[in-house]
């Protein structure tokens, strides 16, 4: 006699483990999308469930939701996901954990692991999973109410990007995470929240594939009102040295994913209309000039942001009103908050850092302040090939193109007593120094 799937999981669930006493709600999650989704972590380090508030669904079996989770070889990012998740919102979670390794999102990338293309077996496989532990969780007893998939994949794509491979673009790959997605709802709803892990970087590999990935999930993100970006800090693992080898993440850098992951993911359970994280364009990355950022956050009325580490919120920060020119020297950090109705979403970050060297703004002698008539001003910039100066209020605002050369200490007197100068290195250019002189007889 054949005994049916739900029968099969039944029989598993009752006979798995102590913590399936209990029955009653439980929010359910598919985890799906390739290594980092799947764990490459170190277990010691990874947090430990409750038991009886956090489970996984794997191979029929429901077990508590400690590392490994399914086919993770150690650690992961679920076990701080699912802590965190039924803390705000006391709700007992269980994973469905479906997740491989250098698996790709278009079947163009696909590199021989498989890929989530719409009609391929590695989309139906997963709903076939969930629908298995769906139908398990109800013949136990338990209430289960599937919440939405949790997406960490974009590596193969990328490193296909990196390598000029045939038939693989960005726009390829958006348009392929939108097909998945429509599969996805065909079967579970049309308003079936996705939420979205970005990507990272690949130590010592180019950029421009991992960046331009980002970007396509930073827009699926911002034009699917169900799909929400909760994680984009994977791209800093490599400069806070959060990466145990050129592609997978130590577990300190999954603990991160999972925590803040499961934050925002229990802001948009209850704030489902609320503002999204602001997008950035461009997002991420290293540049070799200077770079304007524009922002944009769905259902916001405002942006506030902050380059200074603090974090913004609806009352403290810098409104957005215009793309925002991001400072040379050391990495800079953007966060903002899109706000609505006193509302304020997660807080979004984004790290930039140029590849040349912006020269130091001018510094001038003597000191501003009041001095007799006959006081010359010098300037120097150590790294700059040419220093700019203007008097204060000229007409055209000082530039590397604008201005006075410097070539020699400026005479000062009592009606041109203070100038604005900036230091240039070919088209790089340091911040506009101000300096303000009083001359007497």
């Amino acid at each position: 006699m054949r005994l049916s799937l739900a029968l099969i999981g039944l029989i598993a669930l009752l006979t798995a483990s102590p913590v399936l006493a209990a029955s009653g709600p439980v929010d359910v999650f598919l985890i799906a999308g390739q290594s980092n989704a799947l764990g490459e972590g170190d277990s010691t380090q990874a947090p430990t469930v409750t038991n009886g508030d956090v489970f996984q669904y794997f191979n029929n079996v429901l077990t508590t939701g400690n590392d490994p989770v399914g086919g993770a070889h150690t650690g992961s990012a679920w076990p701080a996901f699912g802590n965190v998740y039924y803390t705000l919102n006391n709700r007992r979670v269980v994973l469905v954990p479906f997740a491989f390794a250098s698996t790709a999102q278009q079947a163009s990338a696909d590199a021989g692991f498989g890929n989530w293309a719409a009609g391929g077996t590695l989309l139906t496989d997963s709903m076939i999973e969930l629908d298995r532990a769906m139908n398990a969780l109800t013949s136990a007893g338990y209430t289960p109410a599937f919440k939405g998939v949790l997406w960490s994949q974009g590596e193969t794509d990328s490193e296909a990007l990196n390598s000029n491979k045939a038939g693989v673009t960005a726009q390829g790959y958006e348009d392929a995470l939108k097909a998945m997605l429509a599969a996805y709802r065909a079967h579970y709803g049309a308003t079936m929240p996705f939420y979205l892990f970005k990507t990272g970087t690949q130590v010592g590999a180019s950029d421009a594939g991992y960046h331009a990935i980002r970007e396509a999930q930073e827009d699926v993100g911002q034009s699917d009102p169900y799909t929400y970006v909760v994680f984009r800090n994977a791209y800093d693992f490599w400069w806070r040295t959060l990466m145990s080898n050129a592609i997978h993440y130590t577990q300190t850098g999954y603990n991160e994913m999972g925590t803040q992951g499961a934050a925002n993911v229990s802001f948009y359970r209850a704030h489902n209309v609320g503002p999204k994280p602001p997008a950035a364009f461009p997002g991420s990355g290293t540049y070799a000039t200077v770079t304007n950022v524009t922002l944009a956050s769905a259902l916001s009325s405002s942006i506030l942001y902050t380059l200074d580490g603090s974090i913004p919120t609806c009352t403290v920060g810098t409104h957005y009103t215009a793309p925002i020119a991001i400072p040379a020297g050391a990495p800079t950090i953007l966060q903002a908050v899109g706000c609505r109705l006193g509302l304020a979403s997660p807080v979004a970050n984004y790290s930039y850092n140029y590849t040349v060297s912006f020269p130091n703004q001018p510094q001038a002698s003597p000191t501003p302040g009041t001095y007799r008539l006959g006081v010359t001003a010098t300037l120097s910039s150590p790294n700059a090939t040419s220093i700019h100066w203007a008097w204060m209020g000229a007409a055209v605002p000082i530039s590397c193109a604008g201005g006075y050369v410097y070539s020699g200490p400026i005479t000062l007197t009592a009606s041109h007593d203070s100038f604005t100068a900036i230091a240039c290195t070919g088209p790089y250019a340091s911040s506009i120094g101000t300096f303000g002189y009083t001359v007497t007889k």
